[in-house]
């Protein structure tokens, strides 16, 4: 895959929604080790939430990661909306106008959600935040990129 037409927006959250309804009580079970374990939960409630929202309309990726932030944002509370909807509304807003995204394309935009996430929560890795999975999975994907990975592969 060398691209994904922006207007797949609507498949590519589904299926992101699909696999956060999938993994909840896995994800609050991780959480429980740190702390209070409800992460899978309101994981599940903003993704759904959002899913609800979308109804049977298209939606484009910019579009559509704006909206799913903007759910996150305003209807999450404690730590996890704040930080979650501003990664995807970052990303949502570096891929705006494009009409496909490409795997630098996609690299920019882990980059700047990235880059937010750690500016908005002043923390960075090993403080036991989402930045301990983003910072080597923006890393990876980058890494997959140099060694001549096409997207797919980059992303997996």
């Amino acid at each position: 895959m060398q691209s994904l037409p922006a207007d797949a927006g609507r498949h590519v959250l589904l299926t992101v929604v699909e696999a956060i309804r999938t993994n909840a009580a896995y994800l609050s079970e991780l959480d429980g080790a740190t702390g209070d374990g409800d992460h899978g939960i309101n994981m599940n409630k903003g993704f759904t939430s959002f899913e609800a929202k979308i109804g049977d309309q298209p939606i484009g990726l910019s579009e559509g990661l704006n909206s799913l932030g903007d759910t996150l944002l305003t209807e999450i509370g404690g730590a996890m909306g704040p930080l979650y909807g501003t990664l995807f509304i970052t990303m949502g807003s570096a891929c705006a106008g494009q009409s496909h995204i490409n795997a630098e394309q996609f690299a920019h935009m882990l980059e700047s959600a990235l880059d937010e996430v750690q500016f908005l929560g002043e923390a960075s890795a090993g403080d036991k935040t989402l930045l301990d999975a983003l910072i080597p999975a923006v890393a990876a994907y980058k890494q997959a990129l140099t060694d001549g990975k096409d997207f797919a592969e980059a992303l997996s």
